[in-house]
């Protein structure tokens, strides 16, 4: 039994696992049955603490009126979304697409099971001891809601390093709470820590056994190191303790459609919603995973969560994309476009995106290599390292899932997957070049963007000799690439720009850097912006960039594969042409289609929906 909470209602002590939703509701009907109406309110506001949507607490509450208090909130609860916190925390670069982003759902979530013990540790008289006193320290004077606040928000713009520190001083303060190990651990995995963030879940396991989301944290941290057997077992022992916790039943689900395993990730999927009805994000993943039909139970029930009045903008989103697809599925387009229109305008309000910024950034970029020749490294003054890279770039939803696996299943390629290691580098040249924008750069810097670059590369892809990295936005940085690693192939991935630009808006990203796809105005912009970029590369770098045309490559698969393998240096295999054999795993949106045949008719789907895209069409000059 687990020692008990100083400020824990007393029978609210919790032996061997969590109470299921049922349960505690059941009790907290008998109670108030029983005219215990504060015992009552304190079980409802235990369920809201785990599940906020939870409608059947919130009207217990409602019902009980006065006596008891609405659920306070934590002070360790993201200050933002959940869905807003997840499109930047822990990214490892700025394309996340609905798969890769879904399986860390977990990070974004405050931590639900200790909030009781988190409340008595900074409350009261207690609260005040919890200031930073050292007057050299860049947190002085700070009380612990102000250092909580600051740390979330540090995750929330993508400032890992400073969530670091703040959690770390957090932990210090108040070394047995669970919370802030735990927040500590999502900081340490954001900021490229993996081992460090495994060591920081343990502790807080140490304190705890029972404590679930450093169990389905650790799980996705052996997710990112593709040791799936001990993410398995990792959200197993989640629900092991709290078979209703649909978020791990959730993360395992995804676990097994990354590995190809349908049916067992649409098992999952269902559990998750059968334990909590109203997760919106699992219907977006089950809405993945099933090719809907016309009488599918599924549907009404998704239509009533969504018209909840309970369901915030944030609950919202998923379960808006998810109608999309489902609706799409059925070959209901006006309820499709519908559902995808109001995803997307929530999402774009959210976020508060304005597209001048990134076209000041292209600008910034170009000025760089404003030159007639750049300069770059030669092939004699690049140090040795073991892999070559391959970089895959270009739009969203052109294909570089496909390529990827093409190449990945060839035997001297290691498919590396979406990596963020050229972003911090090249961020911080750009926030210098802002200052100093006709300075430029010289080869110092660009031998730290190459050692910086393939060391961690050598790290991943060891023992293969080449690695691909499909972080797509790279196309922004090709001639950084390009001048500090002269062995690297670049390739550009082509595709029709209607069905380029719709299939992005009908894909709910969370990336930062994708928050262009919201706005079809914006989707339109930024693929011109594209263009303009791409051709000034080739200027630039004559000869230099592979282009490889999607709708070539599905109409001679054959021959466009091996000619994308001589392009990369690498010899014809077999297994490249049956890459849908490949077992890698795959975290994109791109999931079920990689495991198929080359699919020709993709192109085309927008057509369905032309009469509603005609501003795009004229915007893009189709």
């Amino acid at each position: 039994m687990r020692p008990q909470a100083a400020d824990r209602p007393a029978g609210a002590d919790m032996a061997h696992k969590t109470p299921s939703v049922a349960d505690t509701l059941k009790a907290a009907n008998t109670a108030l049955k029983a005219g215990d109406p504060q015992r009552a309110a304190t079980l409802y506001q235990s369920v809201l603490q785990r599940f906020p949507g939870n409608a059947k607490a919130q009207a217990g509450l409602k019902k009980i009126g006065p006596v008891g208090t609405a659920p306070k909130p934590s002070l360790f609860a993201m200050p933002q979304s959940p869905q807003k916190t997840i499109a930047s925390l822990g990214q490892l670069s700025d394309i996340e697409d609905p798969i890769e982003a879904a399986k860390r759902a977990m990070r974004g979530m405050p931590a639900m099971e200790k909030t009781n013990d988190l409340m008595a540790a900074t409350s009261g008289s207690y609260k005040s001891q919890l200031r930073v006193k050292n007057p050299e320290d860049e947190f002085e004077g700070k009380s612990a809601e102000e250092l909580v606040q600051m740390a979330h928000n540090a995750l929330n713009s993508a400032q890992p390093n400073k969530a670091v520190r703040l959690f770390s001083r957090l932990h210090e303060l108040a070394p047995e709470s669970c919370d802030f190990l735990n927040n500590l651990g999502l900081a340490l995995r954001a900021a490229g820590r993996p081992e460090d963030a495994l060591e920081t879940y343990n502790k807080a396991l140490a304190i705890d056994p029972e404590y679930l989301q450093a169990h389905c944290n650790k799980g996705l941290v052996y997710t990112d190191q593709e040791d799936y057997d001990s993410a398995m077992a990792a959200f197993e022992a989640a629900f092991t303790i709290d078979p209703d916790f649909a978020l791990a039943r959730r993360n395992l689900g995804l676990l097994y459609m990354q590995r190809g395993m349908m049916a067992e990730a649409e098992g999952c999927f269902v559990k998750a919603i059968e334990a909590d009805p109203e997760l919106g994000t699992t219907y977006l993943d089950i809405s993945t995973a099933r090719k809907f039909k016309e009488g599918d139970p599924l549907i009404p029930q998704m239509v009533d969560v969504l018209k909840k009045k309970s369901q915030s903008d944030g609950e919202k989103i998923p379960m808006n994309f998810a109608l999309g697809k489902v609706f799409a599925d059925i070959g209901d387009t006006d309820n499709a476009f519908r559902y995808l229109s109001e995803g997307n305008a929530l999402v774009k309000k959210m976020r508060n995106y304005d597209i001048a910024t990134d076209r000041l950034r292209f600008e910034l970029i170009r000025l760089q290599f404003k030159a007639a020749k750049p300069l770059e490294l030669t092939p004699a003054e690049a140090s040795e390292h073991s892999v070559k890279p391959i970089f895959i770039v270009g739009m969203p939803r052109t294909g570089s899932t496909l390529i990827e696996q093409v190449l990945s299943s060839h035997s001297k390629v290691h498919g590396g997957g979406e990596l963020g290691f050229l972003n911090p580098t090249i961020n911080a040249i750009l926030r210098k070049a802002a200052l100093t924008p006709e300075q430029g750069y010289d080869k110092a810097l660009l031998q730290r963007i190459r050692n910086s670059y393939l060391k961690k590369a050598e790290g991943l892809a060891a023992p293969s000799e080449y690695m691909t990295d499909k972080n797509l936005m790279n196309f922004r940085f090709i001639g950084y690439i390009l001048a500090s690693m002269p062995e690297a192939v670049v390739i550009d991935l082509q595709r029709d720009p209607m069905a380029t630009c719709w299939s992005m808006f009908k894909h709910r990203f969370l990336g930062s850097g994708l928050s262009f796809t919201f706005d079809l105005d914006d989707i339109a912009e930024y693929y011109k912006m594209y263009k303009d970029m791409m051709a000034f590369w080739h200027r630039k770098y004559p000869g230099r960039i592979v282009s490889v045309n999607y709708d070539a490559f599905t109409r001679d698969q054959d021959g466009e594969t091996r000619k994308l393998l001589d392009n990369c240096g690498l010899e014809f295999e077999q297994g490249c042409i049956d890459f849908h054999k490949n077992k890698r795993a795959v975290k994109t949106a791109s999931i079920i289609q990689v495991r198929k045949k080359v699919y020709k008719g993709s192109n085309e789907e927008w057509r369905k929906y032309e009469r509603f895209l005609e501003p795009l069409k004229e915007k893009l000059g189709v």
